[in-house]
């Protein structure tokens, strides 16, 4: 089951995808992080990454909890980096998407994306530099 997604799409550079998913077999619940790059680059590809119960559940609950102002705005344009993040479930799922900047109300964010990107692991460090305070409003 996908509990999260979130992507970060540059205009004219590779872009990536990260999908948190929850399998269960019986009464366990395993984690793992679906990676893929998209573009021409050296590391551009699948892979995944298992990723421990207590530390999705923490992330997932940690995004769960953020209050999101849904009338935030984003700036719109044409080069730059266009972002989305899908998670929860049902009628709480909530779908989020902004160009450049990280609106302010929504910057409670931010470190939550990281935490999801550095659980990538090195192969896509590089994205980081997305998620830098000029990005973030």
């Amino acid at each position: 089951m996908e509990e999260l997604r979130f992507q970060i799409s540059p205009s004219f550079e590779p872009m990536l995808s990260l999908r948190l998913q929850s399998d269960v077999e019986g009464a366990l619940r395993t984690y793992r992080l679906e990676c893929q790059i998209m573009g021409i680059a050296t590391n551009a590809g699948s892979w995944e990454v298992s990723v421990g119960t207590a530390a999705a559940e923490a992330l997932l609950a940690d995004f769960a909890g953020q209050d999101l102002d849904r009338k935030a705005t984003s700036s719109i344009g044409v080069d730059g980096v266009t972002y989305s993040l899908d998670f929860g479930s049902g009628p709480e799922r909530v779908t989020l998407r902004w160009w450049s900047a990280l609106p302010r109300q929504w910057r409670g964010l931010t470190p939550l994306l990281r935490r999801l990107l550095r659980l990538a692991g090195p192969r896509a460090k590089g994205f980081e530099r997305h998620l830098r305070p000029s990005q973030m409003n």
